[in-house]
């Protein structure tokens, strides 16, 4: 059967939906975001990735720049252009493509970008701030790798995933990611023995060592989740049959292009995954929400949602009383459940309660235990659950605070929109029905102890973050 298709290009759009409204908000507001991009000679890799960046940019109303010197220059020729990039305040981010040439000193390069500009989080700084989980900048494939997995509804919490490659630039961060999501996780290299079998144990499989179809199925367990970093061109005719012989769309790319891109993946291993990113159009296509801004201030995050869709996996308690009460109309063909089709039966037959009576219990259970094993590690620790049905089910009474993020009417059908890849209207329709069956917003708001506003700008929810985190925090030291 078929793998699903994480469609990086839709994931991609509702973020630049979600961020071009920021960008507008603080254009309004007087500030006028700005990115400075180096690339350093001309690998067609890099090449491909920064084109990206600098549309991504025109397209949001981000100022941008980009910076070539020739392959030729030297380590004191790019320090020289950092510090000047550090120093105007018009360029709020710095981005230095990698690799750079051989005779550059790399780590001198990105050492000397300000961390506060340091859009790629390669900085040591920031580096830290990532594995001991605190505010800083997050390297952003891996980033986006996140984005992919949490907005497919892909589990990471207890899955096992592996990351094959090592590299400062993916490798790392992604695990030091996947870690912080509760994954129990695998880092591979070159000297890892028996490389396809340790690859088969992963639920989720990172792929991003920069070698061409690498990743066969041999490496591959049925039904894994596959996320293919790499971007690879190939112009040789035998290794393009070698990949695509009898693809008709691409025989067609080639024959016009000279040329084709490919990851670090087999074309074939889209048969036996369960899930998995194409290229193009997977990971390359690459905001984060109030609860991930918490984890970035220290916070550990429980996503009930992400519990919930491991509690509904065939084979569970919750999916077979799920099967019974609503039918086997809102499964996949694999036998998962239809996350979509569910919500449709639940928010638009008036159930929302009895699937709440099913799954609720479960979710609660899972989440006492974890608080439990936490709390008994952490004293000071603040544990946020992330749920949108809280006061719904009943179990507000099971926490110290309740913290409530709100935005506009319109913003709320535009975000939709954009996650779903639907028309405003049938968003609007969608939010209404969800609306309806769910406590009004006055109706939260006045059982919240804090209302957090995510309507503006990105900097104006961190301060309201920053504000109830302190708070929460001294809530957790004084318990």
């Amino acid at each position: 059967m078929a793998a699903r298709i994480l469609d990086g290009e839709k994931i991609a759009a509702a973020i630049k939906s979600e961020v071009g409204e920021d960008v507008k908000a603080m254009t309004a507001a007087g500030v006028h975001p700005g990115l400075a991009v180096i690339l350093v000679g001309n690998n067609p890799a890099s090449e491909i990735y920064v084109r990206g960046k600098v549309k991504s940019c025109e397209a949001l109303g981000i100022y941008s720049e980009k910076h070539t010197p020739p392959d030729t220059c030297g380590t004191d020729e790019l320090l020289a252009l950092v510090h000047d990039l550090n120093s105007r305040a018009e360029i709020d981010g710095i981005l230095v493509q990698l690799p750079l040439p051989q005779q550059v000193d790399a780590k001198r390069v990105l050492m000397a970008v300000d961390p506060a500009k340091d859009v790629d989080g390669f900085h040591p700084m920031n580096v830290g701030f990532l594995s001991t989980q605190r505010p800083g900048l997050t390297p952003c494939t891996p980033a986006g790798i996140i984005e992919i997995l949490r907005r497919s509804d892909i589990p990471i919490i207890g899955a096992e995933a592996v990351v094959v490659g090592r590299s400062d630039i993916v490798g790392k961060p992604t695990a030091m990611l996947l870690t912080n999501h509760h994954a129990t996780v695998t880092i591979c290299h070159s000297k890892t023995r028996d490389l396809p079998g340790v690859c088969r144990r992963a639920d989720i499989l990172v792929c991003a060592m920069g070698r061409t179809g690498m990743i066969d199925q041999d490496y591959v367990r049925a039904g894994a989740t596959v996320i293919d970093v790499g971007m690879n061109k190939i112009t040789d005719r035998a290794e393009f049959e070698k990949f695509f012989k009898g693809n008709e769309k691409r025989e067609k790319t080639f024959a016009e292009k000279g040329s084709t891109l490919i990851g670090d993946v087999a074309p074939h291993v889209a048969e036996i995954a369960g899930a998995i990113t194409p290229v193009p159009g997977g990971v390359a296509c690459g905001k984060s929400t109030v609860g991930e801004i918490f984890v970035a201030h220290g916070a550990h995050l429980i996503k009930a949602d992400e519990i919930a869709h491991q509690l509904m996996r065939p084979g569970q308690p919750v999916y077979e009383k799920i099967l019974r009460h609503f039918g086997r109309d809102i499964v996949h063909q694999d036998g998962t459940i239809d996350r979509q089709k569910l919500a449709q039966a639940a928010f638009g037959g008036g159930r929302v309660e009895e699937l709440n009576r099913l799954v609720h219990p479960a979710v609660i259970a899972h989440q006492d235990r974890w608080m439990e094993e936490e709390g008994a590690r952490h004293r000071d620790v603040v544990v946020m659950v992330e749920a949108a049905l809280i006061l719904e089910a009943g179990v507000q009474k099971r926490f110290d605070k309740i913290v409530m993020v709100t935005c506009r009417a319109e913003q709320k059908v535009s975000r939709f929109a954009a996650r779903q890849g639907i028309s405003k209207e049938a968003a609007r329709q969608e939010v209404e029905r969800r609306q309806a069956a769910q406590r009004s917003d006055e109706e939260k708001i006045r059982a919240a102890d804090y209302v957090i506003d995510n309507s503006g700008a990105m900097a104006e929810t961190e301060r309201q973050v920053d504000v109830v985190f302190r708070e929460l925090k001294q809530l957790a030291i004084s318990h």
